[in-house]
């Protein structure tokens, strides 16, 4: 199954939320609330091992992990959001998917994911509402933290 994947509140802007979703026939999303990225870039930033300028990409990753990893997913029509960042988005859902034994990784394509798509609508959507939609699944720093450190 290929789905198409977009964000809408970017994980660097700590002032609002950040929702990430998919769809193509089937569809999910995930909010991180601004107060969670807040900690997250914190904690993050006092470590040596994630260099600042590639933290957006990395939590990007992880959280889009956590959502997908649930779904049998071939292919993933990332958004190009992270210019110059695709290569450690990449890597970063690869090696988790590895870490957790998975045995299908996921071919990972970045594409211009316009505004008619289902996963734009669906992002934005939840964006809007902060991760109040009925299947919007909430994620905690510690969550993150986990697949991070």
């Amino acid at each position: 199954m290929t789905v198409e994947v977009d964000q809408s509140g970017r994980i660097e802007d700590l002032s609002t939320g950040t929702a990430i979703a998919f769809s193509n026939g089937i569809h999910d999303a995930i909010f991180v609330n601004a107060g969670t990225k807040r900690k997250l870039i914190v904690k993050l930033r006092r470590t040596s091992f994630i260099p600042a300028k590639d933290l957006p990409a990395i939590i990007f990753s992880v959280v889009l992990f956590i959502l997908i990893t649930d779904y049998s997913i071939d292919v993933l029509k990332i958004d190009e959001e992270y210019t110059g960042k695709n290569e450690i988005i990449e890597e970063t859902i690869k090696k988790l998917f590895l870490r957790s034994r998975k045995k299908r990784i996921p071919y990972v394509r970045f594409v211009r994911i316009g505004k008619q798509s289902p996963a734009h609508k669906l992002a934005w959507e939840v964006h809007r509402l902060k991760g109040r939609l009925r299947h919007a699944k909430r994620v905690s720093e510690k969550k993150i933290l986990k697949y991070v450190e």
